[in-house]
Parts: C-alpha cells; structure tokens; sequence
C-alpha cells in the first residue's frame, strides 16, 4: 500500500494508515446504504476501496471505478461480513481468483494472499488479509448485531448500545 499512499494522501486519511483503521473503514463502507449515495460520493468510495488493493498486483487501474462496482463490491463485503459474524454460518466464500498465492506482506512475520483477477478481486482479497490480520477483533454487537472493530474485552459497538444494556438490566 506504500506506493499508492504516497499518491493519495487524503484517500489515507479518509480509509487509514493502519490496518486496523483500515477494517474500521470496511465495517463503515459496509454498513453504508448506497440507495442514499451520489454518483460522485460512489466514485470517491470506489477510490477509496482501491487502496485496499493487496501489494503484488499488477495493473491498478486509474480511471474512475463505475458505480455498479462500487455497488457490487458494497453488496460483496457487507453480505460477508454478516455471514462471518453469523452464528450458523461463519463462512465468507472468496471470488474465483487465479494464482492465489501466500506471500510475505512488509513486516516480516506477516503474511498475505495475492493473486491474480480484476478489480473486484483485488479488493475483496485486500480485505480478506485485513480480517486474517485482525479478525479476532471482528465482533457483532451484543445489543444491536451491527459489526464492529473491537478494542480489548469490548462487546458493545457503541456508549448507545452500552447504556441500552444497562438500562435493560435495570427495570
């Protein structure tokens, strides 16, 4: 992601610098409802979701990501999510991508998938290692069963789901 970064400031700002911010903007774009979006906040998203992009791809397109992708992808990662954050099911089954390889990430204890396949997969495989990396953070709320990135022991996604909870306990 370096290179890319060094291109798009604001994009890393907006996504994050780490990968755990990175996976906070994921859930966000995920729990997003595209109906309310313009077509220019959806080619900024489909900005944005390139930076996801795995290091080891070739071919990183630069023109503007059509909104049916970005409408593809939405639909992609937030069904994923769920069905991995789902009790019964806890599968989220990758696209068909060629030449799926393990490789060595930046750090040098850390390691990625990469492959070969368009856009679509390219960003889905980008947040795959981002959930290999931190999925043990990856939590449904307690309360309201929206997904969230959690810190330490946490299980609520929000003070309002908290309170929520404590108040029920309460009456």
């Amino acid at each position: 992601m370096e290179n890319r970064a060094k291109k798009d400031s604001l994009g890393v700002k907006r996504v994050g610098a780490t990968a755990e911010d990175q996976l906070r903007w994921v859930i966000d774009f995920a729990q997003k409802d595209m109906k309310l979006h313009r077509s220019e906040e959806k080619v900024a998203l489909g900005k944005d979701l390139r930076l996801l992009v795995p290091n080891g791809w070739e071919g990183i397109d630069t023109k503007p990501m059509d909104e049916v992708m970005v409408d593809r992808l939405h639909n992609h990662i937030s069904q994923g999510i769920k069905a991995l954050l789902d009790r019964n099911s806890g599968k989220w089954k990758l696209p068909r991508i060629a030449g799926l390889t393990l490789c060595r990430s930046e750090a040098p204890t850390r390691y990625q998938l990469t492959g070969e396949g368009g856009e679509f997969e390219r960003i889905v495989l980008g947040v795959f290692n981002l959930i290999l990396r931190l999925g043990s953070r990856l939590k449904a709320c307690d309360s309201c069963g929206k997904p969230f990135v959690a810190t330490r022991r946490q299980i609520f996604c929000s003070m309002t789901c908290s309170q929520r909870e404590r108040d029920k306990r309460r009456t």
